[in-house]
């Protein structure tokens, strides 16, 4: 995000919010998909800043996403999943956390987590998908995600189970298990150290009430 405007002027604000499944670029549209690892990582990284002509490009095409959205013809889905992937290269262009720079086997198991992670994940089927052993992918994990496995893992889970809380109604018992939690003590306690919230707190502050 950027803001510039003077306090007598209307400022547009454009919050560009996306599922993973979006990251899934067609392989016929000739992009390597490791120019989007800025976006595969599950650990925070700095702020992507842009010059001037890059913010004006990326700025039109938030604006040209926000059209489509807006238009809801039969055409407006795929014409904004294109532009939303323009607007991910454009981003990753300007990243430091450049994907062509991380081991192909850290990326292998981000998309597997990405993919499954409401499936059981122990460490050895991570590392034997990618192959390698159990202890070489976690050295690879921390040297090139600054987190463990199991942390990288809980952190998609999670990510899940707090859009399941704002945007359903289902109760919590089976919100953690579609996430991929198996335990409610843990989930809980993983939750709340990630929020500051327990789960039930999460959602009454996330859903508005009338």
């Amino acid at each position: 995000h950027r803001i510039e405007a003077s306090p007598d002027e209307v400022c547009d604000y454009y919050n560009v919010t996306f599922l993973p499944e979006c990251l899934s670029i067609p392989e016929r549209a000739g992009i390597d998909d490791r120019l989007l690892e800025p976006f595969y990582s599950a650990t925070p990284t700095d702020p992507i800043v842009l010059c001037d002509a890059e913010y004006d490009r990326a700025a039109a095409l938030c604006r040209s996403i926000a059209h489509e959205v807006e238009q809801g013809d039969p055409f407006s889905p795929a014409i904004a999943v294109h532009l939303f992937h323009a607007l991910l290269l454009l981003v990753a262009r300007n990243s430091d956390d450049s994907g062509l720079r991380t081991d192909a086997r850290v990326r292998s198991a981000l998309r597997l987590i990405a993919e499954r992670f409401d499936e059981p994940l122990p460490s050895r089927d991570l590392a034997r998908a990618v192959g390698v052993s159990p202890s070489r992918l976690a050295q690879l994990f921390r040297s090139h995600t600054a987190a463990t496995i199991r942390q990288t893992i809980n952190r998609r889970r999670l990510t899940e189970a707090k859009r399941l809380l704002a945007t359903t109604d289902e109760p919590i018992t089976t919100i953690l298990h579609e996430s991929g939690f198996s335990d409610v003590s843990y989930f809980n306690r993983v939750f709340r150290a990630d929020t500051g919230l327990t789960p039930r707190e999460y959602r009454r502050r996330a859903v508005p009430h009338e």
